[in-house]
């Protein structure tokens, strides 16, 4: 990605994640760090929908947590 960096060891190079990849959008080529983008195209309302609880939770408790 051209307008992103990597903010853990300032790699110019973030590569996208196959589409539909549970929590992870990018990830550093450098240091292999993980990412996941969280948007909302509309204004945001009463609610944001999320992702799946489970998969997130075990995401989030392994060695490989993505940064938000």
């Amino acid at each position: 990605m051209n307008e992103m960096y990597c903010p853990a060891c300032g790699n110019e190079t973030l590569m996208k994640f196959p589409n539909n990849t549970k929590l992870a959008d990018f990830y550093c080529t450098k240091c292999g760090e993980i990412y996941e983008l969280k948007s909302k195209g509309r204004p945001i309302g009463r609610s944001i929908l999320d992702g799946a609880y489970y998969a997130a939770r075990e995401r989030i408790t392994s060695s490989t947590n993505p940064n938000l």
